[in-house]
């Protein structure tokens, strides 16, 4: 029976451990985890928190210029904006809101929303479905962050930094000194070789686990009694 409890069982609960682990990491899908970066603004040389409130508008310039290296995966895979927002759990901060996010270009536009609820720390990704990063490679393209519910406080935070060249957000209807930073990339979700990276790392492992699980769990041995037979060991008399 212990035999088959390490030989059977514990590679099956192992197994299972691990999965659920990656799910619950994971937060239910490896979606968010194969971003391509393809302009990268996220240096912030000084942080300037903004607190975002029911009619606050921010409206910036996304640089899309000179992107021919970029592989064709990503230029046909959704667009997506790594913003640096937060919201304050530790606080006294209590509202379930709204943040609409609007990119557009001459031609096109796509929105997402997020809950303030969703809103984790630092930065984190909002993706614009049905896009494609090619559709916005050099042309004027802007973001556009507000709220959508009316009368509401404290719906998120933004941490912008130092505005650059051009790229100065206009708050509120007002030119401002500073510009929100950002990783400009595309999600094109797992490829082949990203599931077989994956698959390679888990059975290795896992290979690591059940090699320390079974020397620990090995039943002791019991060393052979070597004497001929009918001598007398030690302290025995005849």
């Amino acid at each position: 029976m212990k035999t088959f409890l390490r030989l059977a069982v514990m590679p099956l609960v192992l197994t299972f451990a691990m999965a659920a682990g990656l799910y619950v990491a994971a937060e239910g899908s490896f979606q968010n985890h194969f971003h391509g970066s393809i302009s990268d603004h996220t240096p912030q040389a000084s942080i300037h928190p903004m607190v975002i409130d029911s009619g606050f508008t921010l409206r910036q310039a996304i640089d899309t210029k000179d992107l021919n290296h970029v592989k064709r995966r990503l230029r046909e895979a959704p667009i997506c904006l790594w913003l640096r927002l937060e919201y304050d759990r530790g606080g006294k901060w209590t509202t379930e809101g709204t943040l609409l996010l609007r990119l557009s270009t001459d031609s096109k536009a796509w929105t997402t929303q997020v809950k303030s609820r969703q809103i984790t720390t630092y930065f984190q990704p909002f993706c614009f479905e049905g896009s494609h990063a090619e559709e916005v490679f050099d042309r004027d393209t802007f973001l556009d962050l507000s709220v959508v519910e009316p009368g509401l406080k404290q719906v998120a935070m933004i941490a912008l930094g130092p505005a650059k060249g051009p790229t100065h957000a206009v708050i509120n209807g007002k030119p401002s000194e500073y510009a929100a930073t950002y990783n400009f990339t595309a999600n094109p979700g797992p490829s082949t070789k990203d599931g077989v990276v994956v698959a390679m790392v888990c059975l290795f492992t896992l290979a690591l686990l059940l090699t320390v699980l079974m020397v620990l769990t090995r039943p002791p041995t019991v060393p052979k009694d070597n004497r001929p037979a009918g001598q007398p060991s030690r302290g025995e008399h005849a």
